[in-house]
């Protein structure tokens, strides 16, 4: 199989920005990744005086 290409297909396909997306945008990753990256820096400090 090595060197084959797939063929392309009959029809080609047009898609939205939105279903080339599958979806709204909602933005709520950002505030999941920064909460957990303050917890976790909040975490470590009480870790580091905890032990020091």
């Amino acid at each position: 199989m090595k060197g084959k290409r797939p063929s392309p297909p009959e029809e080609s396909q047009e898609l939205s920005t939105r279903e080339a997306r599958s979806g709204k945008v909602l933005g709520v990753q950002r505030y999941v990744l920064a909460i957990s990256t303050v917890l976790v820096i909040v975490a470590f400090v009480i870790v580091y005086f905890a032990f020091t």
